[in-house]
């Protein structure tokens, strides 16, 4: 259920939902930014789309590259 679901504190939920617009979207909206700036800083609010970026990049390369998952891990695709 992502930022949707229930039990989120307003920021979480914000946290969440900038990810999901930064990825379906490649920007964050007003509202989500907004919410952020409740509890970020400046610094921390430039900084959010940066990291989400380097998470995505980093999967990227490690999915082209077929990087195997840890012998523990069973992965995403085990999740109910």
């Amino acid at each position: 259920s992502g930022s949707s679901a229930p039990g989120w504190s307003e920021h979480d939920a914000a946290v969440l939902r900038g990810v999901e617009e930064l990825i379906a979207d490649h920007v964050l909206s007003d509202e989500t930014w907004n919410t952020l700036a409740k509890s970020w800083n400046e610094q921390q609010l430039i900084e959010f789309p940066f990291m989400v970026g380097q998470y995505v990049a980093i999967a990227y390369t490690q999915n082209t590259l077929r990087v195997p998952l840890a012998d523990y891990n069973p992965g995403l695709s085990s999740r109910p």
